[in-house]
């Protein structure tokens, strides 16, 4: 029964969705368990959370983790992510880089309210 439900609300979300443009938001910390998480937002809506425990914390494989979530937001939402924000440091820093290098028309921002 949830299920259906679930279903019938992903659908409402994506027609809302579909054709608009998005803003895109990736962060990193340890939940209560001390997992190694990273979580992308689309605008107001949690996109994917990554648990990273057993991955070396790299800017390469955080960049694999918001291309992969952008792809979901573009094929999945139907939306084109125009802007992302993270942190202002280390290696989401040069994460921001590399993405705008992959994808050129995107506009980078950082995040400075978390530090």
């Amino acid at each position: 029964l949830l299920d259906g439900h679930v279903i019938q609300v992903e659908a409402r979300i994506q027609e809302c969705m579909k054709g608009g443009l998005a803003t895109g938001q990736c962060d990193r910390w340890k939940d209560m368990a001390k997992r190694a998480l990273v979580s992308s937002m689309m605008s107001l809506y949690l996109i994917h959370m990554h648990n990273i425990s057993e991955e070396q914390k790299t800017t390469a494989n955080l960049l694999l983790h918001v291309l992969a979530d952008i792809q979901i937001m573009e094929e999945w939402c139907g939306v084109t992510v125009i802007v992302w924000c993270s942190d202002a440091m280390g290696d989401a820093h040069k994460m921001q880089k590399d993405l705008i290098k992959a994808q050129l028309w995107m506009i980078w921002v950082f995040c400075i309210t978390s530090r």
